[in-house]
Parts: structure tokens; sequence; C-alpha cells
């Protein structure tokens, strides 16, 4: 074999691996992001049922003033 075209294969080798690196990222990041999705899919459910089960409370002008008026009786 000539040096050239041991360069030119090991050139064609190290493309091929480099693709195949690139392609195995590709699917651990596709992987990564799926398992995100699924995450912030199931913390916006568990919100979504904490808020049926327990309703947020704004602290609204009218209550903070009625807190201030049960403090102050």
């Amino acid at each position: 074999m000539t040096e050239k075209r041991l360069d030119d294969l090991m050139q064609r080798e190290m493309a091929r691996n480099n693709a195949g690196n690139i392609s195995l990222q590709g699917e651990t990041i596709n992987n990564l992001l799926k398992s995100i999705t699924d995450m912030m899919q199931a913390l916006n459910a568990a919100k979504e049922e904490k808020s049926q089960v327990e309703p947020n409370r704004q602290y609204t002008p009218d209550l903070v003033k009625n807190i201030k008026i049960f403090h102050a009786d």
C-alpha cells in the first residue's frame, strides 16, 4: 500500500468513527431531552394536582387588610 492510500484509508476510518460518535451523542442528547420532557410533564401534573387539592392562596390587599383588622381587635 502506498503512503497516500494508507493515509486516505485512515482518514476515511476516522471520519466513519466520528460519524458514529456523533450519532451516539445525538442519540444520548435525544434520550436526555426525552427524560427532561417527561420530568417536566410529571412536575406540571403534580403542580396541577396540588393546585386542585390546595389552591394557591394569593395575598390580596383585602386579605392583608382583613388580617390586620383581625390582629387589631
